[in-house]
């Protein structure tokens, strides 16, 4: 496939003499000819049958470079690829008879930080190119059955958290190659399922080592999602927003058991957030009741002595997402206590005015100083929070008596505030549609950029080198960033408008 692509190049693009070669370059798109023509004497040097190769490929492969957002960072990208597994010999075979996996590839490099980073550590993955099953997201079941084995292998705590996280790490990497080949889904759980067995593992490893320490198991320790994650909607740059909870294991008292379940939960966040080369899951238990103030756990009583007593209406809310990341009687018996606070009673007259104050507030507070809010994905109008505060006021309003509305995902909640006649054709699929395209936005800031962190992720940036290579992943050709801008002022706008009548006008 690349012999008959190099055949149909004209000759002067087949050849890669030095003359003419920088006005070459930069006429197809390379902003540093010089620079590029130095990785390309690099990767064709010598007789090697590495080089042979390149040699021969390289003329197709620059082409295809030149239509991403950065052909540059592209070509340093393979460069660099090239020089880890270059001499491998399934590499050079890809490349060179297969015509997908060698174009899927040279679509990714100059687009994407993100997978040009996850790829130097476990370039192996350039494989899974070839073959479209390899690029499914594996089930969540699978992932926990082989994360836990791997934990039961390896004694040490150190070595069976780098194994926990090698195992995230592949999955980011499949589920981020299978988005940049096929589109940002923002259905996909991907994420979230494999944050599921890396948090299940280390709750493992957690528990055994406090186990090895006393002798005994001093408590029983579940993890809750909430959040995106808690909806299963977590993309590349997400937290691991949990809570925790624990009971008594037989023979231990409650000091005993708090003691060991603050313990667990700390060495869990420590193993999974710790340096290393794979990466790490930042553990965040801000949404626990009565915040970053609160014990780091509580015992089942202790969260159904609270909600009784000292529960408000944004900590209801937030309820609406918490999911049981394990199973078992402790699970059950959590979700025993949250169901009948988070599907209760409506709201009256004094909860609603708090939830909406607490909305306002959000937004006059949090929008980044000099941000532009129509361009904030998460925070700006028509974005992310305004759509999921919408559905989840009809959710506080009405899953008491609907039980489809207990969903803790935001796509299925809108789904069932539309059958069930609480939202219209239209403002069921403009929430919908704001929704989606945000969630795009933001992991193709994750997967363009590279960034973990920081507001940039959250807005939809002015700047060509930020908004060319987000284009290029969300699928629009060269020179659509303008129709990107577009879409989203014009579906941010609609949202918002459905937002104020839902939200603040009606009665829900």
């Amino acid at each position: 496939p690349i012999v008959a692509a190099t055949a149909g190049l004209s000759a002067r693009d087949a050849v890669l003499g030095d003359e003419g070669a920088r006005d070459r370059l930069a006429a197809i798109g390379y902003a540093a000819p010089a620079a590029a023509l130095s990785h390309i004497g690099a990767l064709t040097k010598g007789t090697s049958r590495r080089a042979t190769i390149q040699r021969h490929l390289l003329p197709v492969l620059i082409s295809w470079l030149a239509d991403g957002a950065d052909p540059d960072m592209g070509l340093l990208n393979f460069r660099a690829l090239s020089e880890q597994i270059g001499d491998s010999h399934w590499y050079l075979a890809l490349l060179r008879d297969s015509g997908a996996a060698a174009s899927r590839l040279m679509s990714m490099l100059p687009n994407s930080r993100w997978i040009a980073e996850a790829l130097s550590t476990r370039p192996e993955a350039v494989a899974w190119l070839d073959d479209d099953a390899e690029l499914e997201a594996r089930p969540r079941g699978a992932l926990v059955k082989e994360t836990l084995a791997l934990v039961e292998r390896h004694p040490g705590a150190e070595e069976a958290a780098d194994r926990v996280r090698a195992v995230r790490s592949r999955e980011l990497t499949r589920a981020a190659a299978a988005q940049l080949v096929g589109g940002v889904d923002p259905a996909s759980s991907a994420v979230s399922d494999a944050t599921d067995a890396a948090l299940l593992g280390a709750l493992r490893i957690a528990e055994r080592d406090e186990e090895e320490r006393w002798g005994r198991a001093r408590a029983h320790v579940l993890l809750v999602a909430m959040g995106r994650y808690g909806g299963r909607e977590s993309s590349f740059a997400s937290d691991a927003d949990v809570v925790a909870v624990h009971r008594a294991a037989p023979g231990a008292s409650e000091e005993e058991a708090a003691a060991s379940a603050l313990a667990v939960v700390g060495r869990v966040r420590e193993l999974l957030g710790a340096p290393g080369p794979q990466m790490g899951v930042s553990v965040d238990l801000g949404l626990r009741p009565e915040g970053r103030n609160g014990p780091m756990s509580r015992s089942l009583g202790a969260y159904a002595d609270y909600f009784c007593s000292w529960s408000s209406p944004w900590e209801r809310q937030a309820l609406l997402r918490a999911r049981p990341i394990g199973s078992g009687s402790l699970a059950d018996a959590y979700l025993e206590v949250i169901d009948p606070v988070r599907y209760g009673p409506a709201p009256d007259g004094a909860a609603l005015r708090e939830i909406r104050l607490l909305k306002a507030r959000m937004e006059a507070e949090r929008l980044p100083r000099g941000a532009d809010p129509a361009l904030h994905v998460k925070l700006g109008p028509g974005g992310l929070a305004d759509v999921e505060w919408t559905i989840q006021l009809l959710q506080l309003c009405h899953a008491r008596d609907c039980a489809a509305l207990r969903a803790t995902g935001t796509r299925a909640a809108i789904g069932a505030a539309h059958d069930t006649g609480l939202l219209s054709d239209e403002d069921a699929d403009t929430l919908l549609g704001a929704w989606e395209l945000a969630s795009r936005i933001r992991a193709g800031n994750a997967l363009a950029s590279g960034r973990m962190t920081g507001d940039k992720l959250d807005i939809l940036g002015r700047d060509a080198r930020d908004l060319a290579p987000l284009a290029r992943i969300l699928g629009y050709p060269s020179g659509g960033e303008g129709a990107l801008e577009e879409r989203w002022r014009q579906s941010a706008r609609r949202a918002r408008a459905v937002m104020e009548h839902v939200f603040w006008e009606s009665d829900s």
